[in-house]
This record gives structure tokens, C-alpha cells and sequence, in this order.
């Protein structure tokens, strides 16, 4: 499989083999994937993301997320943990 930038064709559409090459899974989560990275149970984390606190976004019926978003959520949480310890 190629791993370097795939071309468009020449209309500029992708082909469905180029599409697979690109290396988006490394961008965006999948829901199991943002779960684990998070550690939440699945009530817990289809209720954050109904409130809006976990960043997403759907294509058709399935949820993303961006890993960005996920790590800085993270951070954030670590931060404010870090914060609680030293007062």
C-alpha cells in the first residue's frame, strides 16, 4: 500500500484506494477509540457527548472525533488535577 500523499485523479476526485492510504485514522477517532483514550464507560461518554463536551462530528449516522479535541480534553483534565494537588 502506498503511505506517501495520494494524488487526485484527474477530475479531482480520490479514488476508494487512495481514500484507505490516507492516513486519517490517525486524525479522527472512532467512537471505541475517543471511549478508550478516555477511559469512559459507554453511558458516560454518549452522555458527554449529548451535552456537548466531548467535540464530534457525524457523517450520515456514525459520530467522529477529532483526536485533537480529545487530547486536549486531557490535558485540561490533567491540568485541573494538577491544579487540585497543589492547593
Amino acid at each position: 500500500m502506498h503511505n506517501g500523499p495520494v494524488p487526485p485523479r484527474s477530475d479531482g476526485h480520490f479514488t476508494k484506494t487512495a481514500q484507505r492510504s490516507q492516513p486519517l485514522e490517525s486524525a479522527v477517532l472512532s467512537t471505541e477509540q475517543a471511549r478508550a483514550l478516555l477511559g469512559m464507560g459507554k453511558s458516560s461518554f454518549y452522555e458527554a457527548v449529548r451535552r456537548g463536551d466531548i467535540p464530534h462530528f457525524r457523517i450520515g449516522h456514525k459520530n467522529f472525533y477529532p483526536r485533537a479535541g480529545i487530547e486536549r480534553l486531557i490535558t485540561a483534565a490533567l491540568d485541573r488535577a494538577d491544579a487540585a494537588r497543589a492547593s
